[in-house]
């Protein structure tokens, strides 16, 4: 149930894995699509809203605990796949986001979207973000471009 209390009923919905209890099949939930949009919606206008202009300055929003690089799969995914999911009504992995995002931006957000996806694959990092002050303003010029998009949707 924590995944339900996360986002909407969908995601439990159609994926959840009962570990006790009944099979969430079972339990009459109902897709909402206004509800889980907005709930995205107001996700990316708070909590993404903040870390991707805290990151287009250039700074980590998470630099205590995390590498560049996680930080910038972390940052481009995160906002993917929001967007997918306002676009569409599907709630996707980070990975799905990854290449609905080079599909759905253009070229001039496929560097940053193949290294946040070179991250996720174990693959080695792209010697274009290796500033790290580059990487961050690349992540957050990304997210606050994907937050408008899905604003415009």
């Amino acid at each position: 149930l924590a995944l339900a209390a996360r986002e909407p009923q969908a995601a439990f919905a159609d994926h959840g894995v009962a570990l006790r209890g009944p099979a969430p099949s079972t339990l009459g939930l109902q897709r909402q699509p206004e509800l889980l949009r907005q709930w995205n919606l107001d996700n990316l206008n708070s909590y993404w809203a903040w870390s991707s202009k805290k990151c287009a300055s250039g700074k980590s929003p998470n630099s205590f605990f995390h590498s560049p690089r996680w930080v910038t799969a972390w940052g481009v995914t995160g906002v993917a796949r929001m967007h997918a999911t306002v676009a569409t009504g599907n709630v996707i992995s980070k990975e799905a986001a990854a290449e609905y995002a080079l599909e759905a931006f253009g070229a001039t957000w496929q560097p940053v979207v193949r290294e946040a996806l070179a991250y996720l694959r174990g693959q080695s990092a792209d010697p274009a973000f290796r500033d790290k002050k580059v990487r961050f303003a690349t992540t957050g010029a990304f997210g606050l471009h994907v937050i408008q998009s899905a604003n415009a949707l």
